[in-house]
């Protein structure tokens, strides 16, 4: 069945897409309506089912999608997952069924950008151009936009010592926080007399240093900040989110600049130092507990409650215990391959690696043994963010291979979603843990998780 879904901002019509919706969809009663949102209205004629991708929407420009990985980078585990048994494979070309229709959808007159932000939200979020639009979970209409724009340009990544993957916007729970020359800010989601400004102070650098913010866990934001006059002096920093209190900042010695910050359990926070060197900090106070060599152009590929994974240059892929920095075990691809490790994603106790060549395998993280492995029908690349909850894998794809879910304990694929909207971008993922939002381009879909 086709049905058309309108957009309408400020009572004009932006807009329309078709949704093909499978054999087997019901079509339900009508989806809830927010300003800027879609509600799905059926034709007096439904015309038939297409197999095929509708070709029909209205691109209004090209960009990637927010991720360092993705807008709504979640990298946590599968809570609350039922255990079972795990099939040793599975075989690709598998017939996979409809997913679930939308609770929602938003359509923008814009697209989404590239880079515009790093980090997770519990809301669904849409980013444009510096402009960030969050969205109600339930119905999809705007809650608050907020201007990342607004004042004094942001410090470029690669000057002084900010290593390229920085970003100066980060998001955070409930909040984004963004750098300016001097100062971070801090915007709430949905309450803007909870924002908040904080001019740097005399040890983070004073007015003339330019703050890098990392990471953001538990309510805490950490960072890096540098001064224009003497760029190989550096100090490390942990302010408290809700309010910008510093928690506690750290000297750093001449030419010691870290970056691909990553909180893992046991409260520790790991980051790169140098050429290979990795280096655990207690994140209540960040001494340091060890470092070790992980090889050259290292990538923090994932975490799990033991062990963190790295990926080198190489395309290998490399288990480390928290513990100590040693390496529990190490898998790398042969000369005449012509696949590498992407990331690391971990669920109910294991890891399930994922390689650019569409391979998923799930493994022992103990000694790196594999229980089953899946290939998807396209090659992915590090715009491909999964989001597990629960006992289901949610894989994005390129615009035109939509969302895939897949059974994390078997492998097996339970679902497609996707659009006939076109587009270029990968799709992206977010989720509070009851909704999936899902999107690429110009559109943002609400998606029921099954409990």
């Amino acid at each position: 069945m086709v049905r058309k879904a309108r957009a309408e901002e400020s009572g004009e019509r932006v807009g329309e897409t078709l949704l093909d919706l499978e054999p087997g969809m019901e079509a339900g009663p009508e989806a809830p309506t927010g300003a800027g949102s879609a509600s799905f209205r059926e034709e007096s004629e439904p015309e038939p089912y297409r197999s095929g991708v509708t070709r029909r929407q209205l691109i209004l420009g090209a960009g990637g999608l927010a991720v360092v990985g993705g807008a709504w980078w979640l990298n946590g585990g599968a809570p609350n997952a039922r255990r079972r048994s795990a099939k040793p494979a599975v075989p690709s070309g598998q017939a996979i069924g409809p997913g679930p229709r939308p609770l929602w959808v938003h359509r923008d007159v814009a697209v989404q950008t590239a880079d515009g932000l790093t980090g997770a939200f519990t809301l669904p979020v849409f980013v444009d151009n510096g402009n960030l639009l969050t969205l109600d979970p339930v119905t999809g209409a705007g809650r608050r936009r907020i201007d990342l724009s607004e004042g004094e340009p942001q410090p470029e990544p690669g000057e002084g010592p900010v290593p390229p993957g920085a970003n100066p916007a980060f998001a955070g729970g409930d909040r984004v926080f963004d750098s300016r020359i001097g100062r971070i800010r801090s915007f709430h989601l949905t309450d803007p007399a909870a924002d908040w400004q904080l001019s740097c102070p005399p040890e983070l650098g004073g007015p003339d240093s330019t703050p890098q913010l990392m990471s953001c866990d538990d309510g805490v934001l950490y960072g890096m900040t540098w001064q224009e006059q003497r760029a190989d002096v550096a100090a490390l920093f942990a302010l408290a989110g809700e309010t910008g209190r510093p928690l506690w900042v750290h000297q750093q010695p001449e030419g010691v600049w870290y970056s691909g910050f990553l909180p893992v359990p046991g409260g520790r926070l790991l980051v790169r130092s140098g050429p290979g060197e990795l280096v655990s900090l207690k994140a209540d106070d960040g001494a340091r507990q060890w470092s070790v060599q992980a090889g050259e152009q290292v990538v923090l590929g994932g975490v799990g409650p033991e062990h963190v994974y790295t990926i080198n240059r190489t395309g290998g892929v490399q288990a480390i215990r928290l513990a100590d920095g040693g390496t529990a075990w190490a898998l790398a691809p042969e000369q005449s391959d012509t696949w590498r490790y992407l990331r690391a994603v971990a669920v109910d106790g294991d890891v399930l690696l994922l390689r650019d060549d569409g391979r998923i395998a799930r493994h022992d993280p103990a000694d790196g043994k594999q229980k089953w492995a899946v290939t998807l029908p396209f090659r992915i690349d590090s715009r491909c963010c999964p989001v597990p909850v629960r006992d289901t894998l949610y894989v994005p794809g390129p615009a035109d291979q939509g969302v895939r879910a897949i059974d994390i304990h078997t492998g097996e694929p339970r679902w497609q979603f996707r659009d006939s909207a076109s587009g270029v971008q990968y799709w992206s993922l977010g989720t509070d843990g009851s909704r999936l939002f899902a999107g690429h381009d110009t559109q943002l879909y609400g998606l029921p998780i099954p409990d």
